[in-house]
């Protein structure tokens, strides 16, 4: 099984949309709290292509395969975007949702009580703490190629995805003692 810090893991979702029934999953990047470099789950990997292209029903069942198998699991705004749109877009497929686990969702303790800076998105968190680790942009105009499936697209949103964990670790250690409670 492995140690509860190989266990535990960052991860982070991109979609083409907000709302389950109207985009499906780009892409799912994961990095253990001990890991050395992130690993991502893509929808242009014919590994995780369902029958059509925009098919991701294949790519989130692994998505949830990983997930369940981790001990805890640490995200930014992950328990109202990232696992309600895996969990929706799995019973859209006819699958079963996730399996719940320990979740921290750090984006509450950028938050009052506990700080209080001009912004809880991570890339304000990011620039406001001078992270070594820094979000890229967020351009409108690549993820719709990637709805498409634009090999040059897929790669900046899979980097996007990547950097965002990097950056929710390293904030994680900042946050950590924050932490009191964690919920399933």
């Amino acid at each position: 099984m492995g140690t509860e810090a190989s266990r535990t893991v960052f991860f982070d979702v991109e979609s083409t949309d907000l709302k389950a029934p109207f985009g499906n999953v780009l892409c799912c990047s994961f990095i253990t709290l001990d890991g050395k470099r992130p690993f991502t789950y893509r929808l242009d990997d014919a590994k995780y292509r369902g029958k059509r292209p925009e098919d991701d029903s294949v790519l989130v069942q692994a998505i949830k395969d990983y997930l369940d198998g981790s001990f805890c699991w640490v995200g930014w705004n992950s328990k109202m975007f990232d696992v309600a749109l895996l969990n929706a877009r799995l019973i859209l497929a006819g699958k079963r949702p996730i399996e719940k686990r320990m979740h921290i969702d750090l984006m509450y303790y950028a938050r009052r009580p506990f700080m209080a800076l001009y912004s809880s998105r991570l890339d304000a968190v990011a620039k406001s703490l001078e992270l070594a680790e820094q979000k890229t942009d967020l351009n409108p105009n690549i993820w719709v190629k990637a709805r498409h499936l634009d090999k040059g697209a897929m790669n900046y949103v899979v980097d996007h995805c990547e950097k965002d964990i990097l950056v929710l670790r390293e904030a994680f250690h900042i946050l950590s003692p924050f932490i009191r409670n964690i919920h399933v």
